[in-house]
């Protein structure tokens, strides 16, 4: 374990030796010239007493000996190639003989010929036991408690601060034993404003006005919102121009032969009257009565005259008799 600026890690090694010893491992092998080698593992610290420590290995073959003339290396041994006196002229023969019991084969591997007889005499190697790593605690961001600038705070589980968990200073205490002491101060409350009253909304009466809406009168509520038609301006009437002006129909005659044909009903009925002739147009009224007082004005006018004169003359006519 090693600690850098208030960081503390494991290091895996710090020297060779933390690694393991080096020896020889595995069994002897046979290479050429009848010479017996073995390998050999060496144990290597790389960034030692560091972060970044690892261990690493490397094997090679170490030369251990070479048999003699008279021996032929197999298995990684030095066994006896035959019996005294054997010239190697005949073949040599399936079952030695009772006095040479490691000829003409040698040992098997892990055996040794003592005395002629197959012994073991082999022994293992012994592998390097690894180092055993440090279990390391499950991290834990609320370990512990602490106090600093009079508030408390978590720590992890290596002392690291992390969290808020209370500041002193909002109740008036003092952090003390990894909390706060002392009496709670109670800041007086600010009185609430009243919520102003919200103005009552006044109820919307329906037809509360008619106004003029795509050429014909349509009834308004009293919040201006377009509702239902109150009067269509379409009379009918081919030789009229019909719009809608200040909340009511005008209908405009228009005598010129061209908004109506000079043959048509609607022509004879309104445009007959020769001043309408001569003018090309005239405001035609809403409806038949208004039509009638325009036609026969002058005679209505003729006789009322003549109804006034008359009542006249018969008041003074009775003041006389």
């Amino acid at each position: 374990m090693a600690c850098s600026d208030g960081n503390c890690y494991y290091v895996a090694c710090s020297n060779n030796a933390d690694c393991g010893a080096n020896q020889f491992t595995g069994g002897p092998s046979c290479q050429a010239n009848n010479q017996v080698y073995q390998n050999y593992i060496t144990y290597t610290c790389n960034n030692g007493g560091t972060a970044n420590a690892f261990c690493s290995t490397s094997i090679t073959q170490k030369y251990q000996t070479t048999c003699l003339a008279s021996q032929t290396c197999r298995y990684g041994l030095c066994m006896e190639t035959g019996n005294p006196g054997y010239t190697g002229t005949t073949p040599p023969p399936t079952t030695p003989p009772p006095a040479y019991g490691c000829y003409p084969y040698g040992c098997p591997f892990g055996q040794s010929c003592v005395n002629n007889v197959c012994q073991n005499t082999y022994t293992p190697p012994t592998y390097p036991q690894y180092p055993t790593y440090p279990t390391y605690p499950t991290y834990n961001a609320y370990a512990s408690k602490g106090c600093f600038n009079n508030k408390v705070y978590w720590y992890d589980t290596y002392g690291t601060q992390t969290y808020l968990y209370k500041n002193c200073n909002n109740t008036g205490q003092t952090c003390s034993n990894n909390a706060c002491v002392g009496p709670v101060y109670q800041p007086t409350q600010p009185t609430q404003p009243t919520q102003p009253t919200q103005p009552t909304q006044p109820a919307t009466n329906n037809h509360a006005k008619t106004q003029c809406y795509q050429n014909d009168v349509y009834w308004y509520d009293s919040k201006g919102n377009l509702q239902d038609l109150f009067q269509s301006c379409n009379d009918n009437n081919q030789c009229t121009v019909d719009t809608c002006q200040d909340a009511q129909c005008v209908h405009t005659l228009q005598c010129d032969g061209v908004t109506c044909p000079n043959d048509s009903t609607d022509y004879a009925t309104y445009c007959a009257d020769s001043q309408n002739q001569n003018n090309g147009t005239a405001a035609v009224s809403q409806n038949k009565f208004v039509d009638f007082i325009k036609k026969w004005y002058a005679w209505i006018i003729i006789v009322a005259v003549l109804v006034a004169l008359f009542v006249v003359i018969f008041r003074k006519l009775s003041e006389k008799v």
